[in-house]
């Protein structure tokens, strides 16, 4: 008997999901602050390529500067189709200049992971798919410009070099629970990604034991904070994650409540697990993408996947500024 004949039964009996979860109108605002936010930035990307230390870095940055540019035009001929209004900018705008040429790379970094963010919901609230693609090209350029602020940052600070005997005790200390079985032969079954979605949400109580152990022993307040950012957006994938199961099965899952949770043995091992389990739910939810049939619930699948893409940046930073710490 097929274990999710609710679906079979109920979908094509429910009202019509909309077009999208999020709406033009919310679009239209985030390109107005995008667009001037991109203005302010632009001397400090002056600023960057001038203190850059090689012709290499000065020229990958100057791509991005590049990209940036291209962007602001592109967004700016949206706003207008849109709205039939341009963008002036205020006489009385502040610019934003780097402290040193690292503090300029880490802004820049987490720069780009908002604007990503940014992006995906101007996308998902744009009705005309000419518009959307445009959308998707600038958020595929961020992620690469994020992937480039980290190659700077490595440059710079050194490359973390995690051996493999730290990497299998982090994975030894914890671990998904998987079904190996639990894929057909085409991972484009909605009844497959409905098991993977049940998953998710059962691991959640164990995710958040991790990541409140990991905020309880962040070395300083800006760790603690970007944790915390993490663990709420998972929580936040949850509900999600839970209306998509009830929409397509109509029921609820019960969660384990009895806990086994196992603290890493040190604070950097615990960042190693959590950057491989994001790794692991990446490979998961791409699969869920293809198989949910409504447009309404793929956009909410491709906010949590470009979530879990900004997860691994923030993780690679918090690595990175710990690789630091040891080297002073």
């Amino acid at each position: 008997m097929n274990s999710y004949l609710p679906y079979n039964i109920l979908y094509y009996n429910k009202a019509p999901l909309p077009k999208s979860y999020k709406t033009i109108e919310t679009a239209i605002l985030l390109l107005k602050e995008i667009i001037l936010t991109q203005e302010k930035y632009m001397p400090f990307f002056e600023q960057l390529i001038s203190i850059a230390p090689s012709q290499e870095e000065k020229d990958v940055i100057t791509s991005i500067r590049n990209d940036e540019n291209r962007h602001n035009k592109l967004l700016r001929e949206i706003y207008k189709f849109y709205t039939n209004n341009s963008i002036s900018i205020p006489p009385d705008m502040k610019f934003v200049l780097p402290k040193s040429y690292i503090d300029g790379l880490s802004k820049a970094k987490f720069g780009e992971l908002k604007a990503i963010e940014q992006y995906r919901d101007i996308r998902a609230g744009l009705p005309d798919k000419y518009y959307t693609d445009i959308m998707l090209e600038i958020l595929t350029d961020h992620l690469i410009h994020a992937h480039k602020y980290d190659y700077l940052l490595y440059l710079n600070l050194e490359n973390i070099n995690l051996d493999e005997q730290a990497k299998k005790l982090a994975l030894s200390e914890f671990s998904i629970c998987t079904n190996p079985n639990r894929l057909p032969s085409s991972y484009k079954s909605l009844e497959a990604s409905l098991s993977i979605i049940k998953q998710a949400i059962q691991n959640q109580t164990k995710f958040e034991f991790l990541y409140n152990y990991l905020i309880s022993v962040a070395p300083s307040e800006e760790e603690k904070n970007i944790i915390t950012q993490i663990r709420n957006d998972e929580i936040k994938h949850n509900k999600y994650f839970t209306e998509i199961y009830q929409f397509y099965t109509n029921q609820l899952i019960n969660c384990p409540i009895n806990i086994q949770f196992k603290k890493p043995q040190f604070y950097v091992y615990g960042l190693i697990i959590s950057e491989i389990s994001e790794l692991k739910k990446l490979e998961q939810y791409k699969d869920i993408s293809v198989a949910i049939p409504d447009i309404y619930y793929k956009d909410m699948i491709f906010e949590i996947i470009t979530d879990n893409i900004i997860h691994l940046g923030k993780y690679d930073y918090l690595l990175l500024i710990n690789k630091q710490k040891s080297l002073l």
